[in-house]
């Protein structure tokens, strides 16, 4: 089902992008006019002359055998830019996590030792009484005979 989800998500995405308003080659260029010749080889070399799908399924592919491409800010393999900075993402997560477990077994403490002071859905901050419980449920229960 993960693949599936990530494929679909793949597919959106670029679909998105290839409807989005501007021209891949303007980007490439940074902006700058190119000769009909150099137009002409960036189209070829990225597939951008070729249909919509097959541009997908080529990208696909490459993603597939782990080509990521070329930043084309950074001028660098995008692969080696991920690895150069996985160890500092791992670390965020990390620092996160250790963050979300902390706060989550304190404020369940918390919770566990004031039952009802969090999760009464009174705005007064008053327990509702078990009688109005009570008298609730048998009000439901007539009507619902």
């Amino acid at each position: 089902m993960l693949v599936a989800s990530l494929l679909v998500a793949s597919f959106v995405i670029f679909g998105a992008l290839y409807l989005a308003p501007g021209n891949p080659i303007s980007a490439l260029s940074g902006g700058r006019s190119l000769p009909a010749s150099s137009v002409a080889v960036l189209e070829a070399r990225y597939h951008l002359n070729e249909p919509f799908l097959a541009q997908y399924w080529y990208w696909l592919d490459n993603v597939l055998h782990g080509n990521l491409g070329i930043s084309i800010v950074l001028r660098e393999n995008v692969s080696t830019l991920i690895a150069s900075r996985i160890w500092t993402t791992a670390g965020l997560v990390l620092y996160a996590a250790l963050i979300i477990v902390a706060l989550g077994i304190g404020l369940g403490i918390l919770s566990g030792l004031r039952p009802g002071a969090f999760d009464t859905g009174h705005r007064s901050g008053r327990k509702a009484s078990g009688s109005t419980c009570r008298r609730r449920s048998a009000a439901a229960y007539r009507a619902a005979s």
